[in-house]
């Protein structure tokens, strides 16, 4: 029958069981602190990484919509100087009304823009483009300046017997009359609507004709703020990004959001509206950002350079845009965060299950090397309890050596 343990026994056991712990808790901590600190750099450089990706993306993203503004908006100002050019030299005779007509209908057949057209400063006006009638040619003759004559061109923009007539307010009174007229220059005119067709906004490039400094016409290019959100919705930004154009008020000059820039009043009338009115949340997210940034309020155009902001919901670039007819926009590239950071956070998580398993297998490597050690240590206390003094020395000797392998 074995005799139960004395004291000294149990003492020596747990001295033994701790003496384990004290070897393998210390190398489980250095395994767990490695494996964090490992996970928190990869964490770091992974959104050091991310967010100067999405700079160069976005970056590359702004200069792709503005070199697309650049080409679109250089392009009507160019038409423009090409028909005062041929106005002025008497290549087109402005008084043939007609002839102009067909001349404006075969350039809207060329380039995408909504409207071509003259007026001169007795009210008389011949556009053509996509009006009430799509490919019209219009025609207000001298003296019946309030009066429209809306033909159906043929296949070769030759005017045809079918015809709209109507009534109109004098377009000498029209922003892209006007406003060509006081600056005696080539401009862009704030948006507006046409008085004959509320249901859209409009700016126009503008150049005047003139002879001995005097305004005596304008010819101009028509652009519809839809048209605009039309070329933003092609340019792809990230999965669910979106282009917001503003004008220095911070009303909405265009976006790719897919909704008209604008909304009808109660009469039909397209109104302007800012950004805050499109109803989607990454805009609201982006506003909410910038006014954190900028202050609420701030005039975005007034920047001088691009802007780059961000937090745990959206990037956000911010370039203004300006040319030397009168543009002054700034152009928000926006991107939710969840664009970038999805591919971050599987990475994440591979990294925590990495991690994970190498932490498991570390500790049960350690426990596996403590009972190795602590198994040698264990027939030493046995051999102490059972052999005198000298003899166990001289087992020692030889023995320590075989218990240690």
């Amino acid at each position: 029958m074995r005799s139960p343990r004395n004291p000294s026994q149990r003492k020596k056991k747990g001295k033994l069981i701790r003496l384990q712990w004290i070897i393998i808790i210390p190398f489980v901590c250095q395994i767990f602190g490695v494996v964090s600190i490992i996970g928190y750099v990869s964490h770091r450089s992974g959104q050091r990484s991310i967010n100067n990706l999405s700079n160069q993306l976005m970056t590359k993203t702004s200069d792709k919509v503005t070199n697309t503004l650049d080409e679109y908006f250089q392009q009507a100002q160019e038409i423009n100087q090409l028909n005062q050019r041929l106005i002025t030299s008497g290549f087109l005779e402005p008084n043939n009304l007609e002839q102009l007509g067909t001349y404006f209908w075969q350039q809207q057949q060329t380039y995408d823009f909504n409207y071509f057209s003259y007026g001169n400063g007795n009210g008389e006006f011949v556009g053509a483009g996509h009006g009430k009638i799509d490919n019209e040619i219009s025609i207000i003759r001298s003296p019946e300046i309030n009066t429209i004559y809306r033909y159906q061109a043929d296949n070769q923009g030759n005017l045809t017997d079918e015809y709209l007539e109507e009534y109109i307010p004098n377009i000498n009174c029209e922003p892209w009359f006007t406003e060509a007229e006081v600056q005696k220059r080539a401009v862009w005119t704030h948006p507006y609507h046409w008085t004959e067709m509320p249901s859209d906004l409009y700016i126009s490039a503008s150049t005047p004709i003139l002879e001995d400094n005097q305004v005596v016409g304008v010819v101009s290019v028509d652009i519809s703020l839809s048209k605009i959100s039309d070329i933003l919705q092609q340019i792809r930004v990230g999965n669910a990004g979106k282009i917001v154009i503003l004008n220095e008020s911070g009303s909405l000059v265009a976006s790719s959001h897919g909704q008209p820039p604008f909304r009808f009043n109660e009469q039909g009338v397209a109104q302007r509206i800012t950004p805050s009115d499109i109803g989607d949340t990454t805009v609201d997210s982006a506003l909410k950002l910038i006014d954190q940034s900028q202050g609420a309020g701030y005039n975005l155009t007034e920047l001088t350079e691009d802007l780059f902001l961000y937090d745990s919901e959206v990037f956000v670039k911010i370039t203004p845009y300006q040319d030397n007819y009168g543009l002054n926009f700034a152009i928000l590239t926006i991107v939710p965060t969840q664009d970038f950071t999805a591919e971050l956070q599987r990475n994440l998580e591979n990294t925590f299950v990495i991690s994970f398993l190498t932490f498991i297998s570390a500790a049960f490597i350690s426990i596996f090397t403590t009972k190795k050690i602590s198994q040698p240590l264990s027939r030493l206390l046995k051999l102490m309890k059972i052999l005198p003094e000298e003899i166990l020395l001289n087992t020692l000797k030889k023995t320590i050596p075989t218990l240690l392998k």
